[in-house]
């Protein structure tokens, strides 16, 4: 009688088991439990950056309409005085 071989190799190209071993398995699963808890650390921090950003996108549009109401009210004829540096400032060469 001719022995039927199997068709699941006893062992992978590396030279190992393909069964796991429980460390392996363990250091698998310590590896994606930090990879999670450092992700959720991550989307936390991504979610308050997000209300900030949200928040300053807010307050810029209010600063944008009061400019521009200040705009309309400004005095067209106003005039900037022009402005002298002090003697000490000046550069001399």
């Amino acid at each position: 009688m001719k022995r039927i071989r199997s068709t699941v190799p006893p062992l992978t190209y590396g030279g190992t088991r393909e069964r796991l071993s429980r460390h392996a398995i363990y250091l698998r699963l310590s590896h994606l439990e930090i990879e999670k808890r450092r992700r959720a650390s991550e989307l936390a921090l991504v979610k308050q950056r997000l209300a900030a950003i949200s928040q300053r996108m807010a307050t810029l549009g209010d600063e944008i309409d009061h400019l521009k109401a200040l705009e309309s009210r400004v005095d067209e004829s106003f005039e900037v005085e022009e402005y002298e540096s002090p003697d000490a400032l000046k550069i001399e060469y």
